[in-house]
């Protein structure tokens, strides 16, 4: 008798251990940025938009204040006038695909852990051009739970090109350079922010 219950329980364990197996390779599907295609975020963007979506970095992983992951790149999109630099959110999850405001970012993006609390910072810019000159903001940013945007700083620059004198401010650019560094040792990377104008 004793044996025979040995046995089931044994059994047990082992059907238990299966399902919970079974439910982790589940959960892990497209959990990676390996495990994320090209083909499969095309398709998924398909239900999206149809416009041409060109793919340009390979999925980036970050966590979003509720700490649910998400991935993001970098792409553009072609409309039949105009080409864009956009950066899309991925979610694994609901198998879908769209783009972040572009007024707010849209290229050179880096993900940070500033705090160490498993929210990512996601640092970024938005460039525009025209007549020779560029005009943007940099920004750093974090993802709100329902992946809505909190900008927590952002500073202007700009270039222009041209002749200039040297009294002529119009021909410099304006650079904004960030670096992270935990300047009063508590485990958190302050930000240390230079912005200069260089001459043409």
């Amino acid at each position: 008798m004793a044996a025979g219950i040995k046995k089931i329980m044994l059994i047990l364990l082992i059907s238990i251990a299966f399902l919970f197996s079974a439910n982790t390779d589940l959960q892990d599907v497209h959990n990676s940025a390996e495990d994320i295609t090209n083909s499969t975020i095309l398709d998924w963007w398909g239900k999206y938009s149809n416009e041409k979506l060109d793919i340009f970095t390979k999925p980036m992983p970050f966590f979003s204040k509720n700490r649910e992951k998400a991935f993001l790149i970098e792409a553009g999109i072609f409309n039949g006038r105009n080409d864009w630099h956009i950066i899309a959110l991925i979610f694994p999850k609901i198998q879908e695909v769209k783009i972040v405001d572009k007024n707010i970012i849209r290229q050179d993006i880096k993900i940070l852990d500033l705090d160490k609390d498993g929210i990512s910072e996601v640092e970024g810019a938005v460039v525009y051009s025209g007549q020779g000159t560029q005009n943007g903001t940099k920004v750093i940013l974090q993802f709100d739970n329902n992946f809505s945007i909190s900008v927590l700083h952002s500073a202007a620059m700009e270039k222009s090109s041209g002749y200039y004198t040297k009294t002529d401010e119009k021909y410099y650019d304006k650079q904004v350079d960030w670096r992270y560094f935990d300047i009063d040792k508590d485990g958190i990377s302050d930000l240390i922010r230079d912005s200069y104008k260089r001459r043409r």
